[in-house]
């Protein structure tokens, strides 16, 4: 099962503002058989599920909605015969402009106890991107070993 969380600002039918304070994400579910699994159909699911959440909410979500899409959610996350994905994106988020009164942030970073999760942000210079992975212990030997991944990455760099 693949998660992706999804900006659902350019997808309201409703034009909400981009400056409007607070989130506006959901949660998509795409699933495929291990058989079956190709990158490109799960893709075309995921899409398929943005429009018809799209049909079924023309006007917004209520309270309710949204507690029962994470509580449904939650429940599929946690069963053992599911193996979850989740790979989000927070580039391009203006995270490093972000004034509390004491300075910008030099680093912004989120974390993750989910199994099997990725998320990317922006580097504070601009020049690149961070990946927080989250993965079982054999797939990030997997991951840590891999000569073409390390050409363009670096393990665990300094935070400044």
């Amino acid at each position: 099962m693949w998660c992706p969380v999804v900006n659902m600002r350019k997808r309201s039918l409703q034009g909400l503002a981009e400056n409007i304070l607070g989130n506006f994400v959901w949660v998509f579910a795409a699933m495929a058989m291990e058989s079956e699994v190709k990158f490109e159909s799960l893709v075309v699911k995921l899409r398929k599920g943005i429009e018809q959440y799209k049909e079924k909410y023309p006007n917004g979500v209520t309270g309710e909605d949204i507690f029962q899409a994470i509580k449904g959610s939650g429940n599929l996350a946690e069963r053992d015969d599911l193996e979850t994905n989740t790979c989000s994106s927070w580039c391009r988020l203006p995270l490093y402009e972000t004034e509390f009164g004491w300075g910008k942030p030099l680093w912004v970073s989120t974390r993750s106890t989910v199994k099997n999760t990725i998320m990317f942000m922006d580097l504070s210079d601009g020049e690149g991107i961070e990946a927080s992975v989250t993965l079982k212990e054999e797939d990030m030997i997997i991951i840590e070993s891999n000569e073409e991944l390390l050409a363009y990455a670096s393990l665990n760099p300094t935070v400044i």
